[in-house]
């Protein structure tokens, strides 16, 4: 299983201090120049996630509240909240800022939260000239709405992984962090989520 420490940050600020990870799995037909990576801090009130994706082709036409982001190149972060509980978050964005994020057990089972994401999130994107990269903010409130046995301390885990897909580009784009077992191809397989530990 994959690990990674969650390091303990002032606030957004300081986002550029977290160690990056690199979406290492590949699936389908995803071009070998793509690479992706993450990290992952937290303050006092927040998740902050760091998301950046080197890429030669860019797709951004989703747009709004009710866009689909992972049609185009798209970046995610899905976790679970709280340790033997299998409902998850999944946080999809799109260079656009058009936010998916969903809460649930499963694709079948999950509902979609339509989310102010400049006032919930505070999503900022940058373009960079071998692709884009986007930073925001999940604040624990948000979280404990959903889950309230929620506790971000040094110590505690949570179930999570990383993601880039591309649903509507050629060849369609799909990494992780953690392995997706051949099983079933879907990144909503939360028994395939990686450990993610709060750090001092």
């Amino acid at each position: 299983m994959n690990t990674y420490i969650i390091k303990k940050i002032k606030d957004a600020s300081e986002l550029n201090t977290v160690p990056m990870l690199e979406l290492e799995n590949r699936y389908h037909d995803t071009p070998k120049d793509v690479r992706v990576f993450a990290g992952i801090g937290y303050s006092d009130e927040a998740l902050h996630v760091h998301l950046r994706t080197v890429e030669s082709e860019h797709r951004a036409e989703e747009v709004g509240l009710l866009g689909e982001p992972y049609h185009d190149s798209c970046l995610e972060f899905f976790f679970s909240p709280v340790s033997g509980d299998p409902k998850y978050f999944n946080f999809e964005f799109n260079s656009n800022k058009c936010l998916y994020v969903g809460y649930g057990e499963n694709l079948q089972n999950s509902a979609r939260l339509i989310v102010d994401a400049a006032e919930r999130f505070s999503p900022k994107v940058s373009f960079n000239t071998d692709g884009w990269e986007i930073e925001y903010r999940i604040p624990f409130a948000f979280i404990r709405l959903f889950a309230p046995e929620f506790q971000a301390s040094p110590g505690v885990s949570i179930r999570a992984n990383c993601y880039k897909c591309a649903d509507m580009m050629q060849p369609e784009q799909y990494l992780s962090w953690s392995l997706i077992t051949p099983e079933k191809f879907t990144f909503h397989r939360p028994e395939c989520f990686g450990l993610m530990t709060f750090g001092e």
